[in-house]
């Protein structure tokens, strides 16, 4: 079950998520999340040893796999 990025308080002020964060919001696995930025089809950007997900990068993941229904 994924959750609707827009209704989440704060979520606004949010610029990226690590990608346990990432998982929960889509409602998927994290090995999901690692295997999707592994492939490319996540972006990503990493500040030192941390990977980020830029919460705009989230949605249109998610609004790219709804169309495909599978998240």
């Amino acid at each position: 079950m994924s959750v609707e990025l827009d209704k989440i308080p704060g979520a606004e002020s949010l610029l990226a998520v690590k990608p346990k964060v990432a998982a929960e919001l889509l409602g998927i696995g994290l090995r999901t999340i690692r295997r999707e930025l592994a492939a490319g089809r996540l972006a990503s950007y990493r500040v030192g040893r941390c990977v980020c997900i830029r919460l705009a990068d989230v949605r249109a993941y998610q609004d790219q796999n709804m169309q495909r229904g599978c998240v």
